[in-house]
């Protein structure tokens, strides 16, 4: 595979953010994806086959190679600034490839919103017990609101994050015990 040995040539602001993004993605994973890996690589049969029997909608290339688990041997090379052309790869368009890479490898997303929930439970029995005491009915409503909104962030963060794993562990359970 091919690997860049820096980011010369590249704005200060997206270097900044892609490295922010490899920090934040191997931190969250059980993956050890590469800074400055390039998709360009020679794979071997095995590998693409393996591969191409993934059900992934949002293929992060970068991930799917670190989840397969077949060996890597890197081809470093200078980045160098174009010549002629513009990137395709607009700040907003990176930004959201890596919030879909993000969500397809990892629970995290929905460890937030189970966290959030708990908080707005949190939240809405303080707010129903002071308010009982010398609240309104609409506050009290709309207390009662905040806690059926906390409750439902809850059980879709479990519901979902239960499909999640099960679908992983269906699609993938091959790829954990590779022999290289």
């Amino acid at each position: 595979a091919t690997k860049r040995i820096d980011r010369k040539g590249e704005p200060k602001v997206r270097s900044f953010f892609a490295k922010t993004f490899y920090k934040l993605i191997n931190c969250l994973t059980k993956l050890n994806i590469t800074d400055g890996a390039r998709d360009f690589r020679m794979m071997t049969r095995q590998m693409v086959n393996s591969i191409l029997e993934l059900k992934e909608h949002n293929r992060f290339s970068k991930g799917i190679f670190s989840w397969v688990g077949y060996n890597t041997k890197w081809m470093i090379y200078e980045n160098v600034e174009r010549v002629a052309g513009t990137t395709k790869w607009w700040f907003i368009k990176l930004f959201k490839y890596s919030i879909e890479s993000i969500v397809a490898f990892t629970t995290f997303p929905l460890i937030i919103s189970i966290f959030v929930g708990i908080l707005m439970l949190l939240i809405s029995f303080i707010l129903g017990i002071m308010l009982f005491f010398k609240g309104t009915a609409v506050a009290m409503i709309s207390t009662l609101i905040f806690f059926a909104l906390g409750v439902n962030l809850i059980f879709m963060g479990i519901l979902v994050g239960k499909k999640w794993k099960l679908d992983r562990i269906k699609d993938y359970d091959n790829f954990k015990f590779i022999e290289h």
